[in-house]
Order: structure tokens, then C-alpha cells, then sequence
């Protein structure tokens, strides 16, 4: 056994059996396995950011990888189903064939209910909104008593009410009273005058109003006002900017009346 083991044949088969090992060492790590895993190529991953879903998609075929979308946000200033963030970031070097996973942005604005802001300060209108998910848009500032008091408040043109629901992060604009000053205006007469009349009569002559109060039954045609407050004495002035209270006969209208706040182009 020891003369076998001190022979030149076992010293022979010795080293071959190293020496194939080695070269199985080298073959497997620096051949197969580089050849294996794509070793030396690597692909830029592109700035997928604020692309919609189906360019974003189209570009990464492009470059050789894949794609998985894995979550959904809102972003109102985006396209719906575009990109909000990507893993990996751009830039990144990866292989061929990666998937690249994608938070895109919802299809539908999730909703919020509108808060109290009617009758409260701007500021304090401005802070409810924001505390809701809601921005601030236009503000138009018309004669009121009341100096920097919501009036109203639309979204896209259309009045709305506290608890109504809208899109997450949508504009409002304000109806804001800018106060009455010393400007006098000559009292005028609105009993037996058409609602939308008289509403617009107030507007021209810089004076606010309530929404109107219907009351079925009330002496008078439909829609035509039959009682306001402050009551008209002839020759009476009042100051520019206070409120009136129309009463008006009949059932109120399924959409409130436009012009509500005044129609003065004071924004500002």
C-alpha cells in the first residue's frame, strides 16, 4: 500500500485528477457561469416617470425588459395610468430580461366630502380645504356686509354644499364679501318681480342676498317674489353690499339659481 501511494503512477493520477479538477473550476466559473448569466451585459433602465402605462410598456420591450405594475395612487396633475415611480430607479444597470415593477396613477380621483366653509373666514375656509384633500381656486370678492366671509363656494361652475362629495384634490372657487363701505344705494323695490330678476337687479346695484326662501302656497306667481328683507320704503338707501332676503312663491327648482354672490369681475 505505502509502495503504491510513494509510486510515480499514483503521483500521475494524482495530478490528473487536480488538474482536471481545476480546469472543471475554471470551466464552470469563468465559462459557463458568466455564459450562463448573461455576465457583462447590462441594460440602462429608462425614465419611466409621468409616461402612461402603454409607452412606459412599449419603451422597456424596447430595451429587453419586463414590467409589473404593483400599485395605484392619485395624483391629479398626471394622465390616468401614468407612471407616479418605478423599481429600479432610471439609470439602473440591470440584465436583460428584468422586470422593472410600477406604481401608476388611478384611472377615477378617489372622493372627499366637502367641508364647512360657507360662513366661516377665507383663512379658515382656505385651512378646512386643505385639511381635506381640497385646494383653493378662484376667488371673486363681491359688496357684502360682512368683510372677508365665504359667501359660497362651486366647483366647476356649479354651487355646492358642505358634505357634498367631489374629487380628491379638486379646485373650489370662493365667494368672498369684500365689506359694504360708505357707498349708499337707493333702495329697490323687489315684491312682484321675478326671482332670477331681482337676483340680478341686486347684482347691478353691488347688493347681496341669501339664497332665495321658496314657499309653496305663498300669495303670487311661481318664482316671483313676494316679501323682502329689508323691507322697501321709497327713497330708503341702504349700504352697498348688504343682504337681502328673498321670499318667493312656489316650489324651489331642482337646480339653484346661477348668480348667487354677485357677478362683479372683482377677483383678485
Amino acid at each position: 500500500m505505502w509502495s503504491y501511494l510513494k509510486s510515480r503512477e499514483f503521483k500521475l493520477t494524482a495530478l490528473a485528477i487536480l488538474g482536471g479538477g481545476m480546469l472543471l473550476f475554471v470551466l464552470f466559473f469563468f465559462v459557463f457561469l458568466p455564459l450562463y448569466t448573461n455576465h457583462g451585459e447590462a441594460v440602462l433602465v429608462p425614465d419611466l416617470s409621468r409616461m402612461t402605462l402603454d409607452n412606459a410598456i412599449e419603451t422597456l420591450e424596447d430595451k429587453g425588459l419586463r414590467y409589473e405594475v404593483v400599485d395605484s395612487l392619485y395624483n391629479s396633475d398626471l394622465e390616468p395610468l401614468a407612471v407616479i415611480s418605478q423599481d429600479p430607479v432610471k439609470r439602473s444597470k440591470v440584465k436583460p430580461g428584468r422586470r422593472i415593477y410600477l406604481t401608476v396613477n388611478k384611472t377615477v380621483a378617489p372622493r372627499v366630502r366637502v367641508p364647512k366653509v360657507v360662513g366661516v373666514s377665507a383663512y379658515q375656509a382656505k385651512l378646512r380645504l386643505e385639511g381635506a384633500n381640497l385646494q383653493v381656486g378662484r376667488q371673486e370678492y363681491v359688496p357684502h356686509q360682512y368683510a372677508n366671509l365665504v359667501i359660497a363656494v362651486a366647483y366647476k361652475g356649479r354651487k355646492i354644499n358642505e358634505g357634498d362629495e367631489i374629487p380628491k384634490f379638486a379646485k373650489l372657487d370662493l365667494v368672498i364679501g369684500q365689506g359694504m363701505g360708505n357707498a349708499k344705494v337707493l333702495m329697490p323695490d323687489l315684491v312682484g318681480v321675478p326671482v332670477d330678476q331681482a337676483i340680478a337687479m341686486l347684482n347691478r346695484l353691488g347688493l347681496s342676498f341669501a339664497p332665495p326662501r321658496w314657499t309653496p302656497g305663498a300669495p303670487g306667481e311661481q318664482g316671483q317674489v313676494y316679501q323682502q328683507n329689508p323691507k322697501y320704503l321709497e327713497g330708503d338707501s341702504v349700504n352697498a353690499g348688504t343682504e337681502f332676503v328673498l321670499f318667493v312663491s312656489g316650489e324651489e327648482p331642482p337646480e339653484a339659481l346661477e348668480g348667487y354672490g354677485g357677478d362683479q369681475d372683482t377677483t383678485r
